[in-house]
């Protein structure tokens, strides 16, 4: 991992955060950012600290919440017996899945947009594009989470996950205690599947921007310019995705042939 030490300037015409031998730079004028090297930028300018709005207590509790909530739904994921797939074709299922999808969607995206305020940003634009030009998604653009401090930026690029993996364990332990309702289950269970890919950093995901702000390294756009330890990171995920696309594949098997 790269130096965490972080600097931060601003004046009238830019805006500037360092991070070890990096620099992210806003241009104020048309609002653009892009990256240099420390060592290309004039060699008199004066840096603040930088002082992360998410306390470090807060940032430890937010961990191990999300911790447990993520281990809690991908155990009920893996052990998914009480799944029922078939149920979730009838007119009852598909109304209780396509509700709590809109739910756990407008609640990702929100989450972002609340993480970047309290971090006192604001987001760029709301809006939704086809993914891989097949898979219609909403998305919130904040490009301001680039000058926010690691710990910041973890929280940001993480709320949205973290918002979908508490709906998804909440609604399963309320669901066990008191109904048991496998349409319920089942719901959230196919749900787990896209927080799983989401998180996953093979594609342009949260995940990757996680990993990434963690590793305190420049989001790449092509695979083989990952450092090493993202590199065995990309290939683990893939064996993850394999079997998590497998265990789909092997329900629907199991309900429909």
């Amino acid at each position: 991992m790269k130096s965490s030490l972080e600097e931060y300037y601003s004046d009238d015409d830019v805006e500037i955060l360092k991070t070890g031998s990096t620099a992210v730079i806003r241009n104020k004028s048309n609002n653009h950012y892009f990256q240099v090297q420390v060592d290309s930028l004039p060699t008199n300018i004066i840096w603040a600290p930088v002082v992360p709005h998410i306390k470090r207590t807060i940032f430890i509790a937010y961990t191990v919440i999300w911790i447990i909530a993520f281990a809690y739904l991908l155990y009920q994921y893996i052990n998914s017996y009480k799944s029922s797939l078939s149920q979730l074709v009838k007119p009852v299922g598909l109304l209780l899945f396509f509700g709590y999808s809109l739910v756990s969607v407008v609640c990702h995206e929100y989450s972002h947009i609340l993480a970047l305020k309290y971090c006192k940003a604001n987001i760029d634009k709301v809006g939704m594009k086809m993914n891989y030009g097949v898979f219609p998604a909403f998305y919130v653009r904040m490009n301001k989470v680039y000058l926010l401090p690691k710990r910041d930026r973890i929280v940001v690029h993480s709320a949205g996950l973290f918002a979908n993996v508490c709906l998804g364990a909440g609604t399963i332990l309320i669901n066990n205690i008191f109904f048991q309702n496998a349409v319920l289950f089942s719901a959230v269970n196919i749900f787990t599947y896209g927080i799983i890919w989401n998180l996953l950093p093979i594609l342009k995901s949260d995940g990757q921007k996680i990993l990434f702000t963690i590793l305190g390294e420049a989001q790449p756009r092509h695979v083989h310019d990952y450092g090493k330890v993202a590199q065995i990171i990309n290939v683990v995920s893939w064996f993850v995705a394999i079997y998590s696309a497998s265990m789909l594949v092997f329900d629907i098997w199991r309900h429909f042939v």
